[in-house]
């Protein structure tokens, strides 16, 4: 259809979806202040994997080195790493700003249908849940393949859609192990469903969720991994050091900013509820219900409240329209785009962060040690991606690593268990702990560099 041709509400529809897609590109870029560990570890996934193919037994110079290893998340780590050896850490966050940006695109076009300003309403409370997955990591591809099945679920319009959802968990499973929570909520969608049609509360039974829930089963096992899948997710979530090791797996109610949160979110669904039309369906309570569990088991879990917080007004808000002017739709697309392009040319990547030890991580880069250097998980993840080849205790990969393994090279840095030392050939030590360099002093080794953020000490050889 020639461009004259298409009818000005698509072309308004057009412009808004833009606007808001490079708005919340623009607000994470600029959010996002610094890289963490995670990040360079999946660059130097990415970068083993273009160069040698996925492996199945770990290639990394680590404690690790040799075990099996569930690499669930290859396609994510894939793709970043394509985007940095295509334009650095500038593409490679530019990028992912505008997957985070588009996770919010079928959430808006899902509830275009709605009152503007809740729609609005609701993507103010999505915004600041993207902290969660503010830096370039795979599950922020995560969110994205979340906000479509949200949409995709609808079996009410455009039916044929639902038949989209099995391939997504195909290509959901190779890029983050948040497809479970996808899995989740697609089964409360099911159940709730079932339940308000035996109730009389919806005359369409839509059995053929049934069989699509039947098919996503089989569809997250696409994957090189197949059932051992299972294997990995079982490993991350059993182990106990997670909340120590990372403030993302605290329990919500240790954070009482966080449980404002759910709490907000929990009187939004109650609203939505109680003023829609009887007889009020209970498959949205349900599935409000259980985000609200779920979410008050860690703080990660947080970001799942925006994409169903859409779902509910989506299944639950008043008629309405957005019907948003161009006057209104063209300057804040014009915002979004100049705010991306003023980072791009005079704020750029941000550094890594201070916890990182990065300077000092370079200066064991500069010069290889003739051992193995112990190290924090996100400082090892960094060595991974800047000196290639050089032995390290641990990295980012907490399933990777036995839990007494794990806390005993964690320990080494605070000065105990010095007798790892010899055990594990360690030849240099990057720690942050000012009370365990001391005691490393007194096992023999010397402290080499010193800034704000740590230690770099080593043997004298």
């Amino acid at each position: 259809m020639a461009p004259a041709l298409i009818p000005l509400r698509y072309t308004r529809r057009a412009v808004v979806a833009a606007a808001l897609v490079s708005l919340t590109a623009a607000i994470a870029v600029w959010s996002n202040r610094h890289y963490s560990g995670d990040v360079y570890w999946l660059l130097a996934a990415g970068r083993e994997i273009a160069a040698n193919g996925l492996p199945q037994r770990d290639p990394f110079p680590t404690l690790s080195e040799g075990r099996e290893w569930h690499n669930q998340q290859w396609l994510a780590e894939l793709v970043l790493y394509g985007l940095h050896a295509a334009g650095g850490m500038l593409l490679l966050s530019l990028a992912y700003a505008l997957v985070l940006g588009a996770s919010a695109l079928p959430l808006l076009l899902g509830s275009r249908r709605r009152r503007p300003l809740e729609v609005l309403a609701v993507w103010a409370f999505l915004v600041p849940l993207l902290i969660a997955v503010m830096d370039p990591r795979a599950a922020g591809f995560s969110l994205l393949c979340f906000a479509l099945l949200v949409v995709l679920v609808d079996g009410e319009r455009r039916r044929w859609r639902v038949w989209l959802i099995p391939p997504l968990f195909v290509l959901w499973a190779n890029l983050h192990g948040g497809f479970l929570v996808g899995l989740l909520f697609f089964a409360l969608v099911v159940a709730g469903g079932a339940l308000d049609a035996r109730l009389g509360r919806r005359a369409d039974p839509f059995g053929r969720r049934f069989v699509l829930l039947g098919l996503a089963l089989p569809a997250m096992l696409v994957t090189p991994l197949s059932f051992a899948i299972f294997d990995y997710l079982g490993a991350l979530s059993s182990n106990p050091l997670l909340p120590r090791l990372t403030y993302e797996w605290d329990p919500t109610p240790v954070h009482p900013e966080l449980l404002l949160v759910v709490a907000l979110f929990a009187g939004f669904a109650g609203y939505l509820w109680w003023r829609s039309a009887p007889p009020r369906p209970l498959e949205p309570l349900l599935v409000a219900g259980a985000f609200v569990v779920l979410a008050l088991t860690a703080a990660r879990q947080l970001v799942w409240l925006g994409p169903v917080a859409f779902y509910l007004l989506r299944r639950l808000g008043r008629p309405g329209e957005i019907a948003v002017t161009r006057r209104l739709s063209l300057p804040a697309l014009g915002v979004g785009l100049a705010l991306l392009l003023a980072w791009a040319l005079w704020w750029g990547p941000p550094p890594p962060e201070a916890k990182l030890m990065a300077p000092l991580a370079e200066r064991v880069a500069a010069g290889r040690v003739e051992g193995r250097v112990a190290a924090p998980t996100g400082t090892g993840s960094y060595l991974l991606w800047r000196a290639p080849g050089q032995r390290i205790t641990v990295d980012g990969r907490y399933e990777q690593y036995r839990p007494a393994e794990l806390e005993a090279a964690l320990d080494l840095l605070a000065g105990q268990h010095v007798r790892l030392l010899d055990e594990w050939n360690v030849a240099a030590v990057v720690t942050p702990n000012p009370a365990g360099a001391a005691r490393l002093t007194r096992a023999g080794l010397r402290v080499r560099a010193h800034d704000g953020d740590g230690y770099l000490l080593s043997r004298d050889r």
